[in-house]
């Protein structure tokens, strides 16, 4: 155990000491940290809420990617494959 002065702790460790007692056990201060890993959550939004949300924002999808869009649901397309003609649509060259 490692008794210290109050006026000596740092000020954040302050508040957590007794405001009556003149020493005050360092130990008791530290807290352990979690060991647990965070856990990150993915979320997948729809293209009717995607929408209103662009038009909220003020975006408007042009009538080239409507079409696109069209063209790709005709197609059945995966959404791997969707990224990649997209990709290929505004790569220069």
């Amino acid at each position: 155990m490692i008794l210290i002065r109050r006026s000596d702790l740092p000020v954040g460790c302050r508040r957590f000491a007794s405001r009556r007692a003149s020493w005050y056990d360092l130990s008791m201060s530290t807290r352990k940290k979690s060991s647990a890993k965070k856990r990150v959550i993915k979320v997948v939004i729809g293209r009717e809420r995607f929408a209103k949300i662009s038009a909220v924002e003020g975006i408007e999808p042009s009538a080239a990617m409507r079409k696109r869009v069209a063209q790709f649901d005709r197609q059945r397309l995966s959404a791997a494959a969707r990224r990649r003609e997209i990709i290929k649509a505004y790569t220069k060259g």
